[in-house]
């Protein structure tokens, strides 16, 4: 008789907790975008981060021959960083974190020997944003 009582009250408690979580929450995400250009092709500022919150604004900085996978601009803005690297580059890691309300864009260099100047860059489709102080870019080199 007691299990009875004691799925009966797992029971209730699963419902409370199902009836509890909300539909209408967005759930936060972003991904990768890949750019239809190399970095050196972008028309954009070099180590700051750019927000695109329109067709017309990526195509000016791909370039109109460039044909750039269409995004979401309803809901989504593109965030686009393009740096110039003073050094061969062994490994490049690179991320995006969001945290008290900010993105923080994560680049990791790791040089070589060789003393090649390289421009590289990264882009994410994140939630809609216009806040540009809510971008955050951390480039180390190691």
């Amino acid at each position: 008789m007691k299990l009875k009582y004691l799925i009966v009250l797992l029971c209730v408690m699963t419902a409370f907790v199902t009836m509890s979580c909300s539909d209408d929450e967005e759930e936060f995400t972003w991904h990768e975008y890949k750019l239809p250009v190399s970095a050196s092709e972008l028309n954009c500022p070099i180590d700051e981060p750019v927000l695109v919150n329109d067709q017309a604004e990526l195509t000016r900085i791909v370039g109109e021959a460039a044909n750039p996978t269409k995004v979401d601009f309803n809901k989504h803005t593109l965030l686009i960083v393009k740096s110039t690297i003073y050094y061969g580059i062994k490994k490049l890691n690179y991320g995006l974190s969001y945290s008290d309300g900010r993105y923080i864009l994560n680049i990791l260099v790791r040089k070589d020997i060789t003393t090649a100047v390289t421009d590289m860059a990264v882009a994410y489709v994140i939630p809609k944003t216009y806040d540009e102080s809510s971008i955050e870019l951390v480039i180390n080199v190691d």
